[in-house]
């Protein structure tokens, strides 16, 4: 029975070592629509795709495709199968080698060039560099098209994009602090002004003077930032007895 045991064990880990070994993680950039057709042809799955290349899960075969009919490529790692990736930037007009033993500390680096790093590791340990200023954004395993330039209409090109200053300005205005404390103000942990008025929101059940509170908050909060806000009142009829109200604010962009 020992024996059985220790078979089926060892059969397990062979098959297991060699699933691992046959997921690769792999830049490839192709040069010319043919070039494309080849790659999409090969069976790759790309799950990125920045101005300049694919990122993208390949096996064995995959990759001997590749050879056989002559398209480059860099394999970034062995183990795409069980690992997460994400694209690490530095701050704006930085290059990211100036934080690259910081980000060691935390994660396995695959590639660094420019202002931008590819890396695997945990998720919480990731995050933990946007502590220093660093943007991260996860690759998703979404099976992306992959086409020539000829094939993405001019107003696809111009989304294609790796990296935006003003976005990453918006991203680096929204800390966890922020967060709680807006947070702790609908709920009731700090004391706000809503018309001027020092009130504490011990509820934001529906149809309770609460609710209309918090929703003045909100509207009020949304003004502060320079933005035209307005209620949306309305009632389902034969559903709830009184009325409800959204807060609506929009801004061109």
């Amino acid at each position: 029975m020992k024996r059985i045991l220790f078979a089926l064990i060892l059969v397990v880990f062979i098959a297991s070592q060699g699933l691992a070994q046959d997921g690769f993680l792999i830049k490839v950039s192709p040069l010319t629509p043919q070039e494309t057709n080849l790659i999409k042809e090969s069976g790759v799955i790309a799950i990125a795709k920045t101005a300049d290349y694919y990122l993208a899960e390949a096996t064995s075969e995959n990759l001997e495709y590749f050879k056989s009919v002559g398209i480059s490529y860099q394999v970034l790692d062995d183990e795409a199968e069980f690992s997460l990736y994400y694209f690490i930037w530095a701050k704006p007009g930085e290059d990211i080698s100036r934080y690259l033993d910081q980000i060691k500390e935390k994660v396995t680096v695959l590639e660094a060039e420019g202002s931008r790093a590819i890396v695997k590791g945990y998720p919480k340990r990731i995050e933990e560099l946007t502590s220093s200023g660093l943007s991260i954004k996860l690759i998703k395993k979404k099976p992306l098209p992959i086409k020539s330039e000829e094939e993405y209409p001019f107003t696809a090109k111009a989304k294609i994009s790796a990296y935006s200053p003003l976005i990453n300005q918006i991203i680096q205005k929204v800390t966890t602090g922020k967060l709680y404390d807006y947070v702790a103000d609908l709920s009731g942990e700090n004391e706000v002004l809503i018309g001027g008025i020092p009130e504490t929101l011990l509820t934001r059940y529906t149809y309770t003077e609460g609710c209309d509170q918090a929703a003045q908050y909100i509207k009020e909060k949304l003004e502060s930032y320079g933005l035209t806000a307005w209620y949306d009142t309305f009632t389902i009829p034969k559903k709830f007895p009184g009325y409800i109200r959204d807060i609506i604010s929009t801004t061109d962009g």
